[in-house]
């Protein structure tokens, strides 16, 4: 996954852009400064919790960390288009399971069921 692999070097640009350390960030979360260079060099697995802990230090959305533009508008425009989808996906299954049930009952006619 792209998100996952650029995740490394947005939090660096993101450390960088607010004047923080590696020591600064790692002070503020609580770790090393190497397991936070690590965190940095994508060496450590970064967790969800750890990641939220990351985005308030540097006071930015997750969303954003992760590389989703826009951050929350992008994810509510995204909820927003599987929404439609989902509706337009049970309109189509009511329609098949309507020709279905057509289907069925002209069969049982047939063979007198």
């Amino acid at each position: 996954m792209d998100t996952v692999k650029s995740l490394p070097e947005r939090l660096r640009q993101a450390r960088l852009h607010r004047g923080l350390s590696q020591e600064n960030m790692a002070d503020t979360l609580g770790i090393s400064t190497t397991a936070y260079g690590d965190l940095e060099r994508g060496r450590t697995e970064m967790t969800l919790s750890r990641l939220a802990a990351v985005g308030t230090a540097l006071e930015i959305e997750v969303a954003e960390l992760l590389g989703i533009d826009g951050g929350s508008v992008a994810l509510e425009k995204e909820n927003q288009r599987l929404g439609q989808e989902n509706l337009e996906l049970r309109f189509r299954v009511a329609l098949l399971e309507r020709r279905l049930r057509a289907l069925v009952s002209q069969e049982r006619e047939r063979i007198g069921f």
